[in-house]
């Protein structure tokens, strides 16, 4: 062995393990001297900037941009030792770097994931690396300086960017943002529903499940803007239908319906700045029902009115079949539904009991009958 090299390729590992270095860059700097070490080894020659040279260039084809990045960086400190007996500055700049330009704390959560992360394969560690670095610094650009200032609108404009790739580094963006969102949803910083958002942008369908016309969400948000319960409470409901079903034995599959149904319904209600009520919930049914064949929209119906049970406070009915039959209300015109369900909203929020709210609604529904069909004569 080459004793030169042996001690140039030591004190180089001891001066990058100074510099704080990540795991992923020691061990691939440990790689390039063991390759390199073989390689003189073979030829019996000792280390010279020529060898290296040579070495690096006989390795061109068989690792990776990053690795062989890497692998230029380490041989160039080797020689700053053999040529200048320290190793020059400006080989390696952090804040050049794309994880350099993060703000403080968009760079503690990126380095947290990495150690989160730091016990998969080094290729897979850099790859995921690279592409959270890069979600979180136009994260950064879009103008915010905290991770709890991101909003749906800037999730979507950072899924929608990689719209024009190929498909898998389509794949591959989505991913990175998945796992970064999951990340920071698991460490308390956003909330349960952008953990939700590109399973849910990636849907084969299409994302039918956020197709309500800007009318009627419009009227949701302001009849029904401040009633019903919160979302954290929505989803305890879940939670407890979940439960019910798995207690009663229902199979795997229809556990993970429930999951997925109500997880669409919570995204959709969280997109939207909407409290959750079983009104809201009849309006995403109407919404969802035109991409649904008849099977999966009786399933989606099921769910959202057992929720509405519970909200309800009724007792469990697991086995009730819900039958969709239209009512009065469902047959008045469309200008007519958003001012009574204004009404509606307004008798709610004066705390009126639900009994009298679905007496106020029978009779506006008989009296709405009654007037179309005098109406019709003339």
């Amino acid at each position: 062995m080459d004793v030169v090299f042996h001690q140039l390729s030591e004190d180089v590992m001891a001066y990058i393990i100074a510099q704080g270095r990540s795991k992923i860059t020691i061990r691939c700097y440990q790689r390039c001297f063991a390759s390199l070490g073989t390689y003189l080894d073979e030829k019996e020659v000792v280390y010279s900037q020529e060898e290296a040279s040579v070495w690096l260039a006989s390795i061109r084809t068989h690792v990776g941009k990053t690795e062989l990045a890497l692998y230029n960086a380490a041989v160039n400190k080797l020689n700053d030792l053999l040529c200048y007996g320290e190793i020059r500055k400006g080989h390696y700049n952090p804040s050049k770097t794309i994880a350099g330009k993060l703000y403080p704390e968009f760079r503690r959560l990126f380095n947290l994931l990495l150690e989160q992360i730091s016990r998969q394969a080094d290729d897979t560690v850099s790859a995921h690396s690279w592409q959270c670095a890069s979600i979180l610094l136009r994260f950064q650009n879009s103008g915010i300086h905290s991770v709890k200032e991101i909003t749906y609108d800037i999730l979507l404009e950072e899924f929608s960017s990689s719209a024009s790739k190929t498909y898998y580094s389509r794949t591959a963006h989505h991913a990175n943002l998945r796992l970064l969102l999951q990340f920071l949803y698991e460490n308390g910083h956003v909330p349960y529903g952008f953990s939700l958002f590109v399973d849910a942008m990636t849907l084969r369908t299409g994302v039918y499940w956020n197709r309500m016309s800007v009318e009627k969400l419009q009227d949701l948000q302001t009849s029904h803007g401040k009633n019903g319960c919160s979302l954290d409470f929505f989803l305890e409901m879940r939670d407890t239908l979940y439960l019910e079903h798995s207690n009663k034995k229902y199979s795997y599959t229809a556990l993970q319906g429930i999951t997925r149904i109500t997880n669409l319904f919570y995204l959709f209600m969280d997109m939207n700045q909407l409290r959750y009520s079983p009104v809201v919930g009849e309006a995403w049914l109407e919404s969802v029902k035109p991409f649904l064949d008849n099977v999966e929209y009786k399933h989606f119906r099921r769910i959202i009115c057992l929720v509405a049970q519970k909200y309800r406070k009724e007792p469990a009915r697991l086995y009730s079949s819900f039958v969709f039959r239209e009512t009065c209300y469902k047959r008045l015109p469309d200008w007519c539904r958003p001012v009574v369900d204004r009404f509606l909203g307004m008798k709610t929020g004066e705390g009126w009991a639900a009994s009298t709210i679905s007496m106020y609604k029978h009779s506006i529904d008989i009296n709405s009958s009654s007037l179309r069909f005098d109406l019709s004569k003339f």
